[in-house]
């Protein structure tokens, strides 16, 4: 929640697992290898689509900006994992 609040709950706890249903799909692609732009592009099709926020080009360009974040973050933890 700290990267990726796009309706911005931090501040209710009852809400603490209200993203938990989309680190699946996320986690899968991110083990499957995929891009960058396919990881942003499922950010923002969970945004537009189910959370029904509507298209915008500043959430389009971080999430760009965090699933470059998430790429090496993944990428750095299995490759610590296999050493």
């Amino acid at each position: 929640m700290e990267e990726w609040d796009p309706i911005g709950v931090p501040d209710f706890p009852e809400a603490a697992d209200e993203y938990d249903g989309d680190l699946g799909p996320l986690a899968a692609r991110l083990r499957g290898g995929a891009a960058a732009d396919a990881v942003a592009a499922y950010l923002t099709e969970v945004e537009e689509d189910r959370m029904e926020l509507g298209a915008s080009a500043a959430r389009n360009e971080r999430n760009r900006a965090l699933a470059a974040r998430l790429l090496a973050w993944y990428s750095q933890e299995t490759t610590a994992g296999a050493a």
